[in-house]
């Protein structure tokens, strides 16, 4: 047991994943409330924890048997084999027509840690030595807290109660109904028939219609006393002993008719005597019925849960109710973060909100099942009264066709039992199942979607992305865009139809500018209150410093600088090219000639933050890299250079040709429009400079360098870099339900990144901004989107101090 107190400074206690194969269930006993089971049990967790603490809290007589501890990185496991009797309680109210529910219940204190079933792994033989019972082999599992309002003996919690968390493993078990009719309906049908004919019998006949009657009551008395013997002895009625008693009455009332009907025929009243016999013909028999109908329960449907609480999102006043941003570069794409909302929306403090749905799935609703062949069932329940900014309904069918445009590899069947209603049948128990679907908006897209390609085939998602990166299409956020003009100005307003409260700011609009200089000018004008991220050059942004401090924002970002590389180019498809290529940039140089001062960073990983366990470091040694290049052939190599040219990237370019050529790489410059559908298919012959915003949240295969086939990574892409085993790594981390291994997993994969090299990181960006001093809640770190807190945001009355970063 433990033995010190928690103390404030004391780290928060693990969560510990506990799992369970049920290999089978034998000598289901009712009447003592046992049964026996065969079965894996294991513990999963991260960090410090007794094991032996996770115990079963319903066992009878169990033999446990410990198979052995495993480790990983800090991740560890504990696992048993286990033969034994468990306890459980079976009501037998319903009885014949009962349903039981099998356990197998873990607990741990709440001190130690917190259990969670491990759900990904956990399951059952197909098959039990269950004879008599109908049961589905899935877990049904429930999550509980229990407190004893007892120390139980532990001095560390002396005078105070006990709080234990459980998770109990659920097999549902139902009685098949043809042996209930058989052996139990049948007979009692007969003895009441019995006892029912007797009223056909001439009144005179007493000794017949008497003798029918007591025998029916007699072979009631039997039947039930036979029934009874299997049974537990119970403080309640239960549904046999209600068709008992009802057979009771039955043969009681045909005994007492029979006597009133001789009573009469003997006084030579034969008209009333076969009255009487008429009447109970009919009364007796639909009394019967009647109770029988009443007594049989319905077959309960599943009523679903009613939904969570639409979540309350921050909102503050605005002294203003128009926000001007200036940019260097303008498509729809750039306000999707704002009104392109999905239907759960992650916030950068709360975490995951469902505005748009009546809950997320999660072990502790019926949003998800585990079935029996390992696959996983999620069901996605639209609000009530939800609608795209254009007032048309929000639907299933939309999220259905969003899934016909890019389909996930692991959904194997895609349904909408009613229009508010989507269920997700995947292949496999993957985390990316518990992640809301995408959506889009059939109505306005399906059209887009369908018209042909310069092939002659449907354009399809390619369509559709291009698309909605120029035109306005209907939304689900708190913005809808109301105006957009290509390279001019975009004008967003207040969604009305936003389930959720309406912004603060009701109006902003985007503000095209034809370069860098404009858009600076514009903010000192006071033309806008706000420039997009990175509209500024470096050079303005520090000059602005000087004059307007409380204005301007220089902040590190999570903005990756990159070469990618083509894996199918001869030489760029060996890991030691790329390496000897990494080792010959000055990566310090380029951030500090991009970027003056301290701003810039040197990548050494592809995400910023806490560089992970494994990493393997490439240090800046052109005479290595030289020596290296000669060694695998490709010293005096021309490379295929591609990039978007601007006035930011010049000089990284200029330095990194320098430390090429001082290797004996030539670089065959080739500057593109856009480098966005290049990175995509990595098909593009050579290197290519490219940006995008990394975080440890994103799929692994982006920083792959793994190809997009509409709009999903290819899985069955294959590099120097991208390997089988690294696939495989890939696989696991989809399959991780719990957040602490889901999290390991990518921290080896991101280290992996820097032993294959599939991409060539050169330096994190800094953000760089200017803003109105009045204007609030726009800072949310570097791992948020710009504009996916728009709706926070709001003008103050005074100007105040530069927000903390």
């Amino acid at each position: 047991m433990p033995g010190d107190g928690a103390r404030a400074d004391d780290p928060p206690p693990p969560r510990v994943y506990v799992g369970v194969y049920l290999h089978d269930i034998s000598q289901f006993d009712q009447k003592d409330g046992v049964f026996d089971v065969d079965l894996d049990l294991w513990a999963k967790w991260q960090g410090d924890l007794d094991h032996e603490l996770v115990h079963l809290a319903n066992a009878a007589s169990v033999e446990q048997t410990f198979l052995g501890l495993d480790e990983d990185h800090g991740w560890h496991s504990a696992r048993w084999r286990v033969r034994g009797t468990l306890r459980g309680e079976f009501p037998l109210h319903q009885f014949p027509f009962d349903e039981q529910t099998i356990a197998v219940v873990l607990e741990l204190p709440e001190e130690v840690g917190l259990l969670v079933p491990d759900l990904a792994s956990s399951g059952m033989a197909e098959r039990f030595s269950l004879t008599d019972w109908h049961y589905t082999p899935e877990f049904d599992p429930e999550v509980s807290v229990q407190v004893f309002a007892s120390d139980l003996g532990d001095l560390a919690r002396e005078g105070r109660p006990t709080t234990v968390h459980r998770v109990a493993y659920q097999v549902r078990l139902t009685r098949p109904i043809v042996p209930v009719i058989l052996k139990l309906f049948l007979p009692l049908g007969i003895i009441m028939l019995v006892a029912l004919a007797s009223l056909f019998v001439a009144p005179d006949q007493i000794e017949a219609r008497s003798a029918m009657g007591v025998t029916a009551l007699l072979s009631c008395f039997a039947f039930q006393f036979t029934v009874a013997d299997s049974l537990p002895a119970v403080a309640y009625l239960t549904l046999a002993d209600t068709l008992f008693i009802l057979a009771y009455i039955v043969s009681t009332v045909v005994v007492s008719t029979t006597i009133a009907s001789y009573s009469a025929a003997h006084r030579g009243k034969h008209r009333a005597a076969i009255w009487i016999d008429r009447v109970a013909r009919v009364l007796v028999p639909l009394f019967a019925a009647i109770t029988v109908w009443q007594a049989v329960p319905d077959e309960e449907a599943d009523s679903p849960a009613p939904p969570e609480p639409l979540p309350e999102l921050s909102r503050s006043e605005s002294t203003r109710d128009t926000l001007r941003i200036g940019t260097n570069m303008l498509t729809t794409a750039t306000s999707a973060p704002a009104a392109s909302w999905g239907l759960v929306h992650e916030d950068p403090e709360l975490g995951p909100q469902v505005v748009f749905v009546e809950r997320g799935p999660g072990v502790d609703n019926d949003a998800i099942r585990f079935l029996a062949g390992g696959e996983i069932e999620v069901t996605w329940r639209i609000r009530e009264g939800m609608h795209w900014s254009d007032g048309t309904a929000l639907t299933a069918d939309d999220v259905l066709f969003a899934l016909e445009l890019s389909p996930e590899d692991h959904i194997i069947e895609a349904t909408s039992p009613d229009p508010r209603t989507v269920v997700l049948r995947w292949d496999d128990r993957l985390g990316v199942a518990l992640e809301a679907p995408w959506v889009l908006p059939r109505h306005a897209l399906a059209d887009i979607a369908r018209n042909l390609n310069d092939e002659g085939n449907p354009g399809g998602y390619d369509a559709v992305r291009d698309y909605r990166r120029n035109n306005p299409t209907p939304t689900l956020g708190p913005y809808r865009v109301v105006s957009f003009e290509k390279d001019v100005r975009l004008v967003a307003e207040t969604n009305p139809h936003f389930a959720g409260a309406p912004p603060n700011i009701a109006r902003y609009e985007i503000i095209h500018y034809g370069d860098r200089a404009a858009v600076r000018r514009a903010f000192e004008t006071g033309e806008v209150d706000f420039t997009y991220p990175n509209a500024l050059t470096v050079g303005d942004a520090v000059a602005m410093q000087e004059t307007v401090p409380e204005s301007i924002s220089i902040e590190p970002s999570a903005i990756l600088v990159m070469l990618q590389p083509d894996l199918s180019h001869p030489l760029l498809s060996q890991v030691e090219v790329r390496r000897a290529l990494l080792m010959a940039i000055d990566r310090a140089r380029i951030a500090q000639v991009s970027y003056p001062g301290d701003t810039g960073r040197v990548a050494h990983t592809a995400v910023p933050g806490a560089v992970p366990e494994g990493t393997v470091s490439t240090p800046y040694d052109p005479e290595a890299a030289r020596a290296r290049l000669r060694e695998l052939g490709a010293a005096g190599a021309s490379l295929r250079f591609k990039y978007v040219q601007s006035t930011s990237s010049d000089p990284s370019i200029e330095v990194i040709i320098e430390n090429l050529a001082a290797v004996d790489i030539e670089v065959e410059l080739e500057p593109v429009p856009s480098t966005l559908r290049l990175w995509r298919t990595a098909d593009h012959g050579g290197l290519l400079m490219h940006v995008l915003r990394a975080n440890r949240e994103s799929s692994p295969p982006r920083y792959w360098n793994v190809p997009m086939v509409d709009g999903n990574y290819d899985p069955s892409h294959r590099s120097d870099a991208y390997t089988d085993e690294i696939h495989a790594l890939v696989e696991r981390e989809r399959r991780a339900l719990y957040p602490e291994r889901r999290d390991q997993l990518r921290e080896t994969l991101f280290a992996k990144i820097t032993e294959r090299l599939p991409m060539l990181p050169i330096m994190f960006a800094p953000e760089r901004v200017a803003h109105d001093p009045s204007l609030r809640g726009w800072q949310s770190g570097p791992d948020v989107a710009f504009g996916s807190t728009l709706e926070q945001w709001w003008f103050a009355e005074e100007p105040a101090e530069a927000d903390a970063p």
